[in-house]
């Protein structure tokens, strides 16, 4: 009862964080199927990568002309930029971090 307990704190709350993280870790890693899961992952993101490096280079390679919008040519232009950056990081640093305390 009292190892149950524990395991279902959260990491931050936990009294030895660092030993639970790794214990997590070496208990899912002894599974076979949370191996096999995490590589066809790794596989399956890394096919990702190679079919949007090609899409990319095949959409640069038809580009056309442009074509109007009334809707977009009449709406005023806003800087996202920072936004769009700073958020993709945030975004990445939270899915890290949520993989690395919750390893299912």
């Amino acid at each position: 009862m009292i190892a149950e307990s524990r395991t279902a704190l959260p990491l931050h709350r936990h009294p030895a964080p660092h030993r639970e993280f790794f214990r997590r870790y070496r208990h899912y890693g002894a599974q076979q199927e949370f191996r096999v899961s995490v590589l066809l992952s790794v596989l399956t993101f890394a096919a990702s990568l190679v079919a949007s490096f090609y899409a990319i280079a095949y959409a640069t390679e038809r580009a056309s002309n442009p074509v109007t919008d009334i809707i977009l040519s009449n709406m005023p232009v806003f800087n996202v930029d920072r936004l769009f950056v700073y958020g993709t990081v945030l975004v990445v640093f939270f899915g890290i971090l949520l993989i690395a305390a919750h390893p299912k």
